[in-house]
């Protein structure tokens, strides 16, 4: 396999284009080839067994009886611990695995975020460098704060909403009944709403939930596709 590997890349070239030319050829050193589906894999499982390494099984903070120390997709990687010091050395262990594999880790882009409070007394420390701590971390999508309030993730929710369904404003209002544009609003509106996604662990009550998703569909959904309720059912539902 890393023959294969090796004779795939070793004479990858690459060119830079912007819009309809092409620029000149140049050889790819570092890297993997963009476009290829191999690209992914060899990364993800290299980086799997630094992981895999660095990562003490009996460290982390207990969720349901259950040990947790890290969250990662691809290298978006989510180191977890009960406190400081703990954090230091589990860091630590991960950069000395990582340099042994010829990985380094990007202090600039990583941070640290305490739960609960947002003045903490130390901060983690990587090859001397300080580590920002910060009150609210976006991983994955999802915005995560300090105090755990999701009020500021719905409110960007529901501006992705609106943008959305602004990309679809310059359609004329006489095509909102068409087969075609309910279609064009069910695919690509709902996606980019992402009302339910991880919406479990929202820090609402249940009506508060629903008052804020249903006042954001009658701001967004044309009248026509709105769900009939007592007050606006009409013999057209």
């Amino acid at each position: 396999m890393i023959t294969l590997l090796k004779h795939i890349y070793e004479k990858a070239q690459s060119a830079v284009r912007v819009e309809k030319e092409t620029g000149e050829w140049f050889q790819t050193s570092v890297g993997s080839r963009q476009g290829d589906p191999l690209s992914p894999l060899p990364f993800i499982t290299y980086l799997e067994r630094v992981m895999d390494k660095a990562m003490q099984i009996n460290r982390g903070i207990n969720i349901s009886g259950t040990l947790v120390n890290n969250l990662r997709f691809a290298d978006d990687i989510d180191v977890l611990e009960e406190d400081c010091d703990s954090l230091h050395q589990q860091i630590e262990q991960l950069k000395i695995t990582a340099e042994e594999a010829g990985l380094l880790i990007n202090t600039k882009k990583t941070k640290t975020l305490v739960f609960g409070d947002r003045n903490i007394e130390k901060h983690v420390q990587i090859a001397g460098n300080i580590i920002e701590n910060v009150e609210q971390f976006e991983y994955l999508g999802s915005l995560l704060t300090w105090d755990n309030n999701c009020s500021d993730e719905i409110k960007r929710r529901i501006g992705k909403s609106i943008g959305a369904m602004a990309a679809l404003k310059n359609m004329k209002n006489d095509s909102e009944k068409s087969p075609t544009y309910s279609r064009i609003v069910e695919s690509h509106f709902p996606s980019n709403r992402d009302h339910e996604y991880c919406s479990d662990h929202w820090n609402l009550s249940e009506s508060q939930l629903e008052t804020r998703i249903d006042g954001q569909d009658d701001k967004t959904y044309p009248r026509w596709e709105r769900r009939p309720t007592e007050q606006n059912a009409t013999s057209d539902w």
